[in-house]
């Protein structure tokens, strides 16, 4: 008996004389195409009439007649177990007493053994929790820059700005009457300036980001803009999630439509001694609402508020939502819907 392994190419990469078989399973592996064995019946009448059958068990379910040629050829079996019975009768139809039995492994590819699979599972996991581990670092890195920008700011910068202020408030006392009004535009600047950058500071401070924080700003603007102006507000939240972390775009940009509405309300509207502003979360959108009770004609509205409506519509884009803006004989009537925070 003889065991040949072939290349896919049809070239013999072994042959194997298995006339001292010792029942060990013989071994096909993935690099090897095909493999053929050759046996012979000790019968020599007329041995080219002898008769075979072969069943190759793990693979067929019934034995397959495969006339007087003794030999059989598999090819690419799937990768496993298997055993190769062959029995054969002699030119009169006398059967065999015995079979011959050949264990066979196919061996699989090494990208679909259980070593291979376990280690690519476990290098695909360290390659994720490496990424995450430099993501994480990459935003406590920015986190902290943040954070030192905002303080700087805070420390440094606006207590300049200030400074030039306080100064320019004195000088303007102490000036002379053609000189007042340019002091006084000095100051207005350096306080503007101070606001605006206060604005930056809250936007970018990582100690600010979550809804109460920004809920606590727009208290801090209505305070500052529209009780100088001897108008009251009143200031209702509806179900939020104030525990909740916001991005800092959606920080600054909701803190601006709200800034550059009050705006418009201290400058434009008459008559206004009240103003109620609304949030809350409804379903799956978020609601704005801004509203004061003074006066503003209705075809007016882009004379009296110039770029200021259409910078809210610009940041209300930003934000995925829809800005709404009304100026009527009862005053502005801002209304921003958005995803729900």
């Amino acid at each position: 008996m003889e065991w040949t392994k072939f290349s896919p190419k049809g070239e013999q990469l072994k042959k194997q004389d298995l006339r001292y078989f010792d029942g060990q399973a013989l071994t096909v592996f993935p690099v090897e195409s095909y493999f053929q064995v050759n046996w012979t019946l000790p019968n020599y009448f007329k041995p080219d009439k002898n008769q075979y059958y072969t069943l190759l068990e793990g693979l067929e379910e019934d034995w397959t007649y495969i006339g007087h040629q003794p030999s059989v050829r598999y090819n690419k079996l799937p990768a496993g177990e298997y055993t190769l019975h062959i029995k054969g009768a002699d030119s009169r139809g006398n059967w065999s007493n015995s079979q011959l039995s050949i264990p066979i492994k196919v061996k699989p590819f090494f990208v679909n053994t259980w070593w291979f699979i376990v280690l690519s599972m476990l290098a695909l996991t360290y390659i994720i929790y490496l990424f995450f581990q430099y993501r994480w670092l990459q935003l406590l890195k920015v986190e902290r820059m943040r954070l030192k920008i905002s303080s700087n700011l805070h420390d440094e910068v606006g207590s300049m700005l200030s400074g030039l202020a306080m100064q320019a408030e004195i000088m303007e006392i102490k000036a002379a009457p053609q000189d007042k009004p340019g002091l006084k535009t000095l100051s207005d600047i350096s306080r503007q300036a101070v606001s605006k950058m206060r604005d930056l500071v809250w936007s970018i401070d990582t100690r600010r980001d979550k809804v109460r924080h920004l809920l606590e700003r727009i208290q801090e603007h209505a305070e500052e803009m529209l009780i100088p102006q001897e108008i009251s507000f009143e200031f209702k939240t509806g179900p939020l999630p104030l525990d909740k972390k916001l991005p800092i775009e959606i920080r600054q940009h909701l803190q601006l439509i709200i800034r550059e509405a009050l705006t418009n309300i201290t400058k434009h509207a008459t008559d206004v001694n009240q103003v109620m502003i609304t949030l809350k979360n409804e379903g799956k959108y978020f609601y704005l609402t801004i509203q004061d009770n003074g006066k503003s004609p209705k075809n007016d509205i882009a004379q009296t508020t110039g770029l200021g409506i259409e910078n809210m519509k610009m940041r209300a884009h930003k934000l995925k939502g829809e800005l709404h803006i009304l100026a009527a004989q009862e005053g502005f009537l801002v209304q921003l819907r958005m995803q729900a925070l």
